[in-house]
């Protein structure tokens, strides 16, 4: 269990977010007054991996792209914009890309700067 949590720590530092400073602290003072191991988890699961791709896509559709636009910049056909956007929806528990672009302004605009 410690080495899966480790393990899901690492890869959701890919994200550049408060929380895994402070997972990772807590689990190394093994601090169990301020934090338990399902407060632990749900914050880890709640930051979802993106493929590189994804991320890609996130960006465009803040930007106001449609599947048809996202395809030529990405030279890919508009079913695989499809398949990307149904996977971003899946991972980050939302509903349509209204929310997706709302997503990206409140997770990634804080980060780069």
């Amino acid at each position: 269990m410690q080495l899966l949590l480790l393990n899901n720590t690492i890869q959701a530092s890919h994200y550049i977010y408060t929380i895994v400073p402070i997972v990772v602290t807590a689990y190394l003072l093994n601090s169990p007054t301020h934090f338990n191991k399902k407060t632990i988890t749900k914050s880890i699961v709640s930051m979802p991996y993106l493929s590189k791709r994804e991320n890609e896509l996130l960006h465009f559709i803040s930007q106001g792209y449609n599947n048809k636009e996202i395809a030529e910049q990405l030279f890919i056909s508009q079913n695989t914009v499809k398949t990307h956007i149904k996977n971003i929806l899946s991972k980050l528990d939302l509903r349509n890309r209204t929310q997706i672009a709302q997503w990206y302004y409140q997770n990634m605009t804080n980060t780069n700067g």
